[in-house]
């Protein structure tokens, strides 16, 4: 008997647990700027929404265990977020890309590329501030990546191999 009890399709409560809690950071950090940069550039606080309510969606799909709608999906909203953020980071044309013509005005590029703890330093009243919050964001969707992928092998491996 395994020390770590397992769901019956294999995945630990243990991993699906610290899943949930790696999907509430995204969509929270994600819910956070939604509301920073609605004013600024609404283009990108839609995608901010959409990656908060898909980050949901997926924590949902964790939490039924579901490999394609909570692992899966996952991957793509924090793995997407993650990646996105990182080339803007390190490449300013992926900035004025995803950022369009906003970039170049008001300085937004400062606020949003790779500076996003300027962005939700400060309070918002209902929501607290998050400081550090771009390396903290990439830390929690990376990990989510790197567990929802265990995951998934894990419920390949139980596919093929079922214990009764």
């Amino acid at each position: 008997m395994a020390s770590v009890e397992t769901t019956k399709t294999g995945t630990s409560i243990v991993t699906r647990l610290v899943a949930v809690i790696l999907l509430l950071g995204v969509s929270y950090i994600h819910l956070v700027l939604i509301f920073k940069v609605m004013g600024i550039n609404h283009t990108l606080a839609i995608l901010f929404m959409l990656n908060t309510v898909g980050a949901i969606v997926a924590l949902i799909g964790v939490l039924r265990d579901a490999r394609w709608m909570g692992w899966g999906f996952g991957i793509v909203m924090a793995g997407g977020a993650a990646l996105i953020r990182t080339a803007m980071n390190s490449s300013p044309s992926v900035t004025a890309f995803v950022m369009g013509k906003m970039s170049k005005i008001h300085g937004v590029d400062h606020a949003i590329h790779g500076h996003a703890t300027s962005v939700i330093h400060k309070s918002m009243g209902f929501l607290p501030a998050i400081p550090n919050a771009d390396p903290v964001s990439l830390v929690i969707e990376y990990a989510f990546v790197i567990i929802a992928i265990f995951a998934l092998i894990s419920l390949s491996r139980h596919q093929q191999h079922p214990m009764n």
